[in-house]
């Protein structure tokens, strides 16, 4: 039993946030931690004392499955939470999950065709992530997006959020999302609806920019009316 929870548990904490984020995506939804530095720290302590508890004993073949794709998934885990905090301690964290997987995949998968699946795969995810960070520290971010403001429907059920979007070499603009306010508020996470792009304007358009609601569901840029749909 120890040697299953050993796997499964960190299966479990580092696959958790990838399948929410693609099961409610179809469904036009977001989710987003309170706090992805003390989650990450947590993600680390758990992996590292399953990697401790793990012995090297065989192990039935849906839990070799399962520690085989416990690197890479941690490796996907680790994009996420590294973009959405924008934390060097989030990436440090992170990066000892992902090796406390790895050492938990070694222990466990006995055959030779899963162990170079697992290696592979976790190579090449590896290689697209220092190639990003490696382009993000020279080149500067491809993107800064910056809210220059919000507007509240008249009951408060939707705003609107101006955006000055930098693009780098690409070019600007002024972008405008409609968010739903209401979001679903659990212990550890955030769940709400995704934003929704209603237009598209010239770079630094926002500073004559006239916006307003023209009623719950309808908002009015420059006397153009936009139907508000998320």
């Amino acid at each position: 039993m120890k040697q299953k929870l050993s796997v499964v548990i960190p299966f479990v904490v580092v696959s958790f946030l990838p399948v929410l984020a693609l099961v409610l995506h179809p469904f036009r939804y977001s989710v987003s931690l309170f706090s992805y530095e003390i989650l990450s720290a947590v993600s680390a302590i758990i992996c590292i004392a399953s990697c401790l508890f793990l012995k090297n004993t065989g192990t039935k073949k849906g839990i070799k499955t399962l520690s085989a794709f416990l690197p890479l998934i941690q490796l996907i885990n680790t994009v996420i939470y590294v973009i959405e905090s924008k934390s060097a301690l989030t990436a440090v964290f992170m990066a000892v999950c992902f090796i406390s997987c790895a050492v938990i995949s070694e222990k466990i998968i006995t055959s030779d065709k899963a162990k170079i699946f697992s290696v592979t795969s976790s190579s090449l995810m590896l290689l697209v992530m220092v190639l990003f960070s490696f382009v993000t520290v020279f080149f500067g971010s491809f993107s800064v997006n910056t809210v220059v403001d919000t507007v509240y429907s008249p009951n408060g059920e939707y705003y609107a959020e101006i955006v000055d979007s930098d693009q780098g070499a690409t070019g600007a603009s002024t972008v405008v999302y409609a968010k739903k306010a209401k979001s679903l508020n659990l212990l550890l996470l955030e769940i709400s609806k995704t934003p929704e792009r209603i237009y598209i304007g010239e770079w630094r358009e926002y500073e004559t920019m006239s916006i307003e609601w023209k009623n719950e569901s309808t908002l009015l840029i420059n006397s153009a009316e936009y139907d508000i749909s998320t």
